[in-house]
């Protein structure tokens, strides 16, 4: 197995393409949403659809943002967890 730096230098690495969900109370929930929404587009006219899907967009790359923060943050505390260890082996 190659070292995992090497592997994040060489950008054999992308943590947010490897995330899958499994839980099936997210599936279940997911779906629920999926149907929701298809029977609030069945009455919508056009144009409202036109702002739904401008509004979806914005939420896509705020979830966007949110996901970065919560990765780059568990990433830091994980670091502090590997620091305080090593320190207290000294």
């Amino acid at each position: 197995m190659e070292s995992i730096i090497k592997e994040l230098y060489y950008g054999n690495l992308c943590p947010s393409e490897k995330c899958s969900i499994d839980s099936p109370q997210i599936k279940v929930l997911a779906n629920k949403i999926c149907k929701q929404r298809q029977k609030i587009i069945n009455e919508l006219t056009k144009e409202q659809k036109d702002v739904l899907e401008q509004y979806d967009n914005l939420l896509l790359e705020l979830h966007s943002e949110y996901c970065e923060q919560f990765f780059t943050d568990g990433f830091k505390l994980g670091a502090q967890f590997i620091i305080e260890i090593y320190a207290e082996k000294q």
